[in-house]
């Protein structure tokens, strides 16, 4: 199994992994994030994470792709959530009754 050979250390099995992962991760995340350097950014980080935690994948809990989606589209959720917060925050300060006195 790839991810198995990348978790012990496989530099080519993760290359092989990325490869065979890296386009629809970014489908995944530009979907989410609809900007292309946030969305490239995320498949990065997604397999910098798999890189780390290749080890504590089980095959019970679904396939590969799976685990990777999974990660990538909560990175991508996160990406979304800090864009917002500026603007929540922004759109308080306009609410009759909460501005500082």
């Amino acid at each position: 199994m790839l991810l198995a050979r990348a978790a012990a250390g496989h530099k080519e099995a993760f290359n092989q992994l990325r490869n065979r992962h890296s386009m629809s991760l970014y489908a995944l995340a530009y979907g989410i994030v609809i900007d292309a350097v946030d969305a490239q950014e995320i498949v990065d980080a997604t397999f910098a994470e798999a890189w780390l935690k290749a080890s504590r994948y089980d095959p019970a809990n679904g396939s590969v792709h799976g685990w990777l989606a999974g990660m990538a589209r909560s990175l991508a959720q996160g990406v979304v959530r800090s864009r917002e917060w500026p603007r929540r925050v922004a759109g308080w300060a306009s609410v009759e009754g909460l501005q500082a006195s």
